[in-house]
């Protein structure tokens, strides 16, 4: 592997055939109930022409109880010219992933990871470390960020899920053992997603990581809400979950003001931390800042340009199969409103529409 000699990665940052930023969204997605009875998927037309494309949500990890894909979908798949995805991590080699991860992950010189936090906060971080198994000491050089990601990443696998078993990676495996291949189209690169967190100052980053040690043990149980919503095709759920995550208010309703006893009352009884407090002290209103940068630049930023490369392509009469996060397909910021705004017709497939895909 290149690396520096004077900097050699742990093995559990060593890159893996996986996008990071699916778990930072991870990170911050809690909540579920049930509903339908599928997991949903949409047909994008235009106005005019032939193209059209079909969304469908992408869980990044899971388990073997995601497969087998219902018909439609797999119809849908095999009625498309390409798969398009958020990135296709076979394309990053070993040797330009940790560059990159190196670029973007560490600390500046003379910088330490412990000098950022408190001693209190540091020693939480110790224990949450132990719990997963990874050495605390190596975090020391890592950037908050990065270091939230390791954790959270550790503590989903050690609970059963795998990337193995994401939908995007099923379905790029789909891809490439048709004769002939289907074609992949990438929607950014690796050195895109990572420059997402240049500009998170201290502060921030801190905010993050703290965010994320606080949820850390309700990880899993909120990873399996998530799969079984997904399952169900719940759209109202699964959209509120993840725009309550962030602080974001689902589309249309203003953001809440209510103080902390009222928030923690109202919380789900899925025991999620209660969004609602960021007035009540300093530290609250920099985890509040930081969530809603972070969806700026994990959603908003790039639905923007996930929507522009997709509408272009249909228009031009391409037909294509697009998974990416369910995240970046629901709500009033996601692919199906803006699609829709953008004059598409947008239509809810299911097994009882799968017959009229032609």
């Amino acid at each position: 592997m290149m690396v520096s000699r004077c900097y050699r990665l742990p093995l559990f940052l060593r890159p893996c055939r996986l996008s990071i930023l699916p778990l930072l969204c991870l990170l911050l997605t809690l909540f579920t109930r049930l509903a339908f009875a599928e997991p949903m998927m949409w047909e994008v037309r235009p106005s005019e022409g032939g193209g059209k494309a079909y969304l469908f949500g992408s869980i990044h990890f899971g388990t073997s109880e995601l497969y087998p894909l219902p018909e439609y979908v797999l119809a849908a798949f095999n009625d498309s010219e390409a798969l398009v995805v958020e990135l296709d991590m076979d394309q990053v080699s070993t040797a330009q992933a940790s560059q990159i991860l190196i670029a973007n992950g560490r600390l500046p010189k003379g910088e330490t990871l412990k000098s950022r936090l408190t001693q209190s906060q540091w020693d939480d971080l110790l224990e949450i470390a132990r719990y997963v198994g990874l050495p605390a000491p190596a975090f020391q050089r890592l950037r908050p960020w990065m270091v939230a990601v390791q954790l959270t990443a550790a503590k989903i696998r050690r609970s059963g899920f795998s990337e193995e078993y994401g939908v995007d990676k099923h379905m790029l495996e789909l891809a490439k053992s048709q004769t002939p291949t289907k074609p992949v189209i990438e929607l950014e690169t690796f050195a895109q997603q990572m420059a997402l967190f240049e500009g998170l100052d201290g502060p921030e980053e801190v905010a993050f990581l703290l965010q994320s040690m606080d949820e850390f043990h309700k990880t899993p149980a909120s990873l399996m809400a998530i799969i079984q919503a997904w399952k169900q095709g719940d759209e109202a759920v699964l959209e509120e979950l993840i725009s309550g995550a962030f602080n974001q208010p689902p589309a249309g309703e203003p953001m809440p003001n209510q103080p902390l006893a009222q928030a923690t009352a109202e919380a789900p009884s899925s025991g999620a931390a209660p969004k609602a407090y960021a007035a009540l002290d300093p530290v609250a209103q920099n985890r509040r800042a930081s969530t809603d940068d972070l969806y700026q630049r994990i959603f908003t930023d790039r639905n923007i340009m996930m929507q522009k490369q997709i509408a272009g392509r249909v228009r031009e009469g391409e037909r294509l199969f697009v998974v990416v996060g369910a995240g970046h397909i629901l709500g009033g910021d996601g692919l199906k409103t803006r699609l829709e705004q953008e004059g598409f017709r947008v239509r809810l497939q299911g097994s009882s529409e799968s017959a009229g895909l032609k």
